[in-house]
């Protein structure tokens, strides 16, 4: 059986919920189930300062995660402090929560509407009416 949100979890061998959720569909007969949970997030919650790693950079890059991915949301986006070498344009990425340590635990503030982490400079492809307001303010 296959559980959507348990598969980069750090808690899914002893998942209490997770083992509930597999007795009631043994019973029921099901293969295959989708479950909203928020656990595997549970160590990155927006603002956390992150070091992250990826295959395809040398090293791993710090950054501040800004919330869950917009297209896939088992992955955690994550504003990057320097481009990695074989993307200079690529700011944020979309990782795995295997691929993140915290690093910090001291919470950066993250704009809610955008995702912005305060310190990060906007991309010449980048309007968020809200950080706008903010840095009017300023």
């Amino acid at each position: 059986m296959y559980y959507r949100p348990c598969g980069h979890c750090h808690y899914k061998l002893t998942c209490e919920r997770k083992k509930s959720i597999s007795l009631a569909a043994k019973e029921l007969g099901l293969t295959s189930v989708r479950v909203k949970c928020n656990e595997p997030y549970a160590p990155f919650p927006p603002g956390t300062v992150v070091e992250a790693f990826s295959p395809w950079w040398r090293d791993g890059i710090t950054g501040t995660v800004s919330g869950r991915g917009r297209t896939r949301h088992d992955k955690i986006a994550v504003w990057l402090d320097e481009s990695p070498e074989d993307s200079p344009e690529q700011r944020i990425a979309c990782l795995y929560p295997d691929a993140l340590r915290v690093k910090d635990s001291q919470l950066v503030r993250v704009c809610t509407e955008c995702g912005k982490p305060d310190g990060y400079k906007n991309r010449h492809d980048w309007y968020c009416e809200t950080c706008a307001q903010v840095s009017d303010a300023r």
